[in-house]
């Protein structure tokens, strides 16, 4: 779509399902991938193979944030998102197949991961939170520089929506899926038991 249109369907590549389905994928990929003990396995005594997906695609994204790309340009726009989801991908098996290390507890850090939780919300409101805060301090919506007091009362609101539609919405629809069970659901706890082997 961006090299067909150009820069103004930038956003679209950046948000429409289709275009970003390598990213979506490569999370199904790596759901998979802990649940397969064999490939499991593989990724637990060559964590190597992580190591150097991480530094590759760590360079690339680190190009992506010096250069300034933004959603609106060529490199985000074409190859940039599928970067730093490979990026994602590689810094999460490694958190799995990984039983120690300062990687690991990082990623076991309570508030970090209670923040987990509230991410997708937060995504989902952060931009209204801080439109609304700008509005209220400044009588704007949009400021030519950085505006630090509206990004914190942006912040703010934005992380007490997310706890407020956690706590009476999300955690009570996944407590809803989980009183389902689906065929081959012990995969995940064999895959775990491999992975701290």
């Amino acid at each position: 779509l961006y090299l067909r249109y150009g820069n103004e369907w930038g956003t679209a590549a950046y948000t429409l399902m289709f275009c970003r389905a390598d990213a979506l994928m490569l999370g199904v990929l790596g759901a998979l991938a802990t649940r397969q003990p064999r490939v499991l396995r593989v990724l637990s005594e060559k964590t190597w193979i992580l190591h150097v997906a991480l530094a590759i695609f760590g360079a690339c994204v680190g190009i992506l944030i010096l250069k300034g790309w933004t959603m609106q340009t060529r490199p985000m726009s074409t190859l940039g998102y599928s970067c730093i989801a490979l990026f994602y991908l590689s810094l999460l098996l490694l958190a799995v197949v990984r039983v120690d290390g300062w990687w690991v507890r990082a990623m076991r850090f309570r508030p970090l991961m209670a923040l987990g939780n509230l991410a997708y919300c937060v995504y989902l409101v952060h931009g209204s939170t801080f439109s609304v805060s700008s509005y209220l301090l400044h009588n704007r919506v949009h400021t030519s520089g950085p505006d630090w007091s509206a990004a914190i009362v942006g912040l703010l609101s934005a992380l007490g929506i997310s706890q407020l539609s956690w706590r009476y919405l999300e955690s009570k629809m996944i407590r809803i899926g989980h009183r389902f069970t689906y065929a081959g659901s012990s995969a995940p706890t064999e895959a775990r038991v491999i992975g701290q082997a």
